[in-house]
């Protein structure tokens, strides 16, 4: 619907000890979307997926996030995307590697970051 403001809502949470959780949240504002987050429902639904965490490192104005593909033929294989930290607010994604093979490749997603509080838990089975 080219006049909604309703549009698929992705987000990456980042936590100071180094974990991130990923999430599709579906076609929703990103209001309703961080209502959801706020009241659980986000981190219940996406707790027990393994694909949903990562961790992550800040090196000068880059950002390393660790991932691990949860579907496809590359199923249980971890990557990691590679992004510039361009501003308070945004990060540049430009490269995904498979630190297996070294194979890499190039990608243009900005990430638009926002500060939000309270997050879900960072405790998970997947990251010690």
């Amino acid at each position: 619907d080219s006049g909604s403001d309703i549009n698929l809502v992705a987000i990456t949470i980042f936590y100071k000890n180094g974990v991130a959780i990923d999430g599709i949240g579906g076609y929703y504002t990103l209001l309703e979307f961080e209502k959801k987050v706020s009241d659980g429902t986000f981190y219940t639904n996406n707790k027990d997926y393994k694909s949903t965490w990562g961790i992550f490192k800040v090196v000068n104005n880059v950002v390393m996030i660790e991932r691990v593909i949860g579907s496809g033929g590359l199923r249980g294989l971890a990557f990691i995307d590679y992004g510039e930290i361009l501003n308070d607010t945004t990060i540049h994604i430009y490269k995904n590697e498979d630190p297996y093979t070294n194979v890499s490749s190039v990608k243009d997603d900005t990430l638009h970051f926002k500060q939000f509080s309270p997050k879900p838990d960072s405790t998970n089975v997947f990251i010690k």
